[in-house]
């Protein structure tokens, strides 16, 4: 009986002491390394307890906390497929350009669609690779949204105040008529050429209806004085 209970109390120790190493190297750092020759790019996986790298010199590697890094040159970073290997995503390096791209492509077509570019500059472009200097988002088509805001600072209240100056109506009609558009609204020729400011525009167009809520108002005072002369002269007869 005590020789059995020894031989456990040894069985016991042994499991202890295994157990002890492997949760030891598990804590310890790794430093697993692999080899690619074919096309030079020497060390093409580095690997610590926590982090892979892939492509990665081992002094920039181990200076980073990221738990993968890829470090390659133009093409295909990273490749998903679809489950019936018909569709392929990829994050893409076109050559000598500072940009990551993801593509579709069609495997039994051979179509390739580009959805999305980055840059460096913090711009984003969907379908469409040439975004203007002043812009972080470029739209190839149409934009379906539920709610969008806008920021506007020149809101024009300002219409309602005393010293506010309009044309007379006499004004306005000859401008129309010279310029076949609004006094302050740009024209249907600049618009096709530049597009509009969304902000800018809604702001513009609350200031036409704001002052034709003033002609408005200016008109209905007249109609009255006139109904008040109408009335005078009728109890004159």
């Amino acid at each position: 009986m005590k020789k059995d209970y020894v031989i456990l109390t040894i069985v016991f120790g042994l499991v202890c002491v295994l157990q002890l190493k492997e949760l030891t190297a598990q804590e310890q750092q790794l430093d697993v390394k692999a080899y690619y020759k074919p096309y030079n790019y020497g060390k093409f996986l580095s690997t610590t307890s926590t982090s892979v790298g892939l492509f990665m010199d081992p002094i920039d590697f181990n200076a980073t906390s990221a738990r993968l890094m890829i470090q390659k040159g133009w093409g295909d970073w990273i490749q998903l497929y679809s489950q019936n290997m018909k569709h392929e995503w990829a994050f893409h390096n076109p050559t000598e350009e500072d940009q990551l791209v993801i593509y579709h492509r069609d495997v039994d077509a051979g179509t390739i669609t580009y959805m999305m570019y980055f840059n460096p500059k913090g711009q984003i472009g969907i379908g469409t690779s040439k975004m203007p200097i002043d812009a972080k988002l470029a739209v190839e088509g149409k934009i379906y949204a539920r709610e969008i805001e806008v920021n506007n600072n020149s809101w024009p209240d300002y219409v309602f105040t005393p010293d506010y100056k309009m044309l007379t109506l006499s004004e306005l009609e000859a401008y129309v008529n010279r310029y076949s558009h609004l006094p302050g609204i740009p024209s249907a020729e600049t618009v096709s050429k530049e597009g509009i400011n969304l902000g800018e525009m809604d702001g513009l167009l609350l200031q036409k209806v704001e002052e034709l809520t003033l002609y408005v108002i200016e008109l209905k005072k007249e109609i009255e004085e006139l109904k008040v002369k109408q009335g005078n002269s009728s109890n004159l007869k």
